[in-house]
């Protein structure tokens, strides 16, 4: 015997129903929120990289500083500037792969309201659960989407730390004088 649309059963059923949806939307938002974190990280190192660019160009039209020459200054502008361009072009791609992680996410949640949506609509129209089924499964294709690029993003974190690592022990190398040369901190006696 069919339910009646107004029966408390049917509606204990449908907010069951519905509950999955929600705790994925839940889950969805803090994942969301941890990837925008990350992606504006990196959108504050690419600013302070361009600051970083600005004070180099400074550097170089100045009159150098007692003990460095007009060629040393130069030198050490152009190794920083190409360690920035490198890091700027690792940092701009971790970016894009972040903001389509976000984007699948917030697709997601979208997906998963809607299928909340279809759940309540199917006390009405019952062909709605079907509409709701396929809902959910985009919304957590969608979700698998996010995590994938958010994969891909994690293995190339390092990437900048590990330029800006070369760029200070090149920069040791080219130091005039009897200086000391900072110590390479990130090669293992194993790699050798």
């Amino acid at each position: 015997m069919p339910l009646d649309a107004t029966s408390p059963e049917l509606w204990n059923k449908v907010i069951a129903s519905a509950v999955v949806p929600v705790v994925m939307i839940s889950a969805c938002g803090l994942l969301t929120s941890a990837f925008y974190n990350r992606l504006t990280a990196i959108l504050a190192r690419l600013r302070a990289l361009g600051l970083e660019a600005m004070k180099d160009q400074e550097a170089v039209v100045a009159k150098p500083k007692p003990g460095e020459t007009n060629s040393f200054v130069r030198a050490r502008s152009r190794v920083r500037a190409e360690a920035r361009q490198r890091q700027a072009d690792e940092l701009l791609w971790r970016a894009r792969m972040l903001r389509g992680s976000v984007a699948f996410m917030l697709t997601a949640i979208g997906l998963l309201v809607l299928t909340s949506l279809a759940i309540g609509a199917g006390v009405f129209w019952p062909a709605a659960v079907y509409i709701a089924g396929a809902l959910f499964i985009c919304g957590l294709s969608s979700v698998l989407g996010a995590v994938l690029l958010a994969l891909v993003e994690v293995r190339h974190a390092l990437g900048p730390i590990e330029m800006e690592h070369e760029m200070v022990v090149k920069l040791g190398k080219e130091m005039p004088g009897e200086a000391a040369r900072p110590p390479d901190i990130l090669h293992h006696p194993d790699q050798d």
